[in-house]
């Protein structure tokens, strides 16, 4: 069963992006689909409409870009591609770092230095931040959730059915290849 704080988190973001869905951004439909699927949670009713129609009527699209949108903006260029795959590993860096103490550009260089990230530390910082806000709250949030049931477990975790097991084993080795801080 998933937490009350990530089901919680879940709906408010998909209710968020239903405003921009309604004002004619397609895009959301496989983001919430795929967010709600991850997690096996019931999409609400204009997500499941919104998919529904699109896939059940291809015939009403050119392509699937059409109907859903680009997986990524147009003209969007391999660094930024490079930079999107890597938001999950530096969001969890940067987490890791600031727990240790480290601040400031010293922040940023070590977590390229540690990632093999290129580009001097102001790139990585502005790579950092330009992580939309609810990615980052996101990756905090799941960090925070694992970091807790291990501590409360002292280091085991036990799958439930409804848990995404690839990604909490990854979760489980990032934590115990980089101890939670015990702050």
């Amino acid at each position: 069963m998933i937490h009350k704080a990530v089901q919680n988190a879940i709906k408010n973001t998909v209710e968020a992006e239903r405003q921009k869905f309604e004002t004619g951004d397609y895009s959301v439909i496989l983001k919430c689909m795929w967010l709600c699927t991850f997690f096996r949670t019931q999409p609400p009713d204009w997500l499941i409409d919104a998919f529904c129609e699109r896939v059940g009527q291809p015939h009403n699209f050119e392509t699937w870009d059409d109907a859903f949108g680009p997986p990524m903006p147009p003209g969007t260029k391999r660094a930024r591609r490079e930079e999107v795959k890597n938001w999950v590993p530096l969001a969890l860096k940067i987490r890791e770092l600031r727990a240790r103490g480290v601040k400031g550009q010293a922040l940023y260089e070590q977590a390229a230095d540690e990632l093999k990230l290129r580009g001097d530390w102001q790139t990585v910082r502005d790579a950092y931040y330009r992580m939309p806000k609810i990615s980052r709250e996101w990756v905090e949030l799941a960090a925070s959730e694992l970091e807790e049931e291990i501590l409360e477990r002292n280091g085991q975790i036990a799958f439930s059915d409804e848990e995404d097991e690839e990604f909490t084993a990854w979760l489980i080795n990032h934590w115990k290849t980089h101890p939670p801080s015990s702050s």
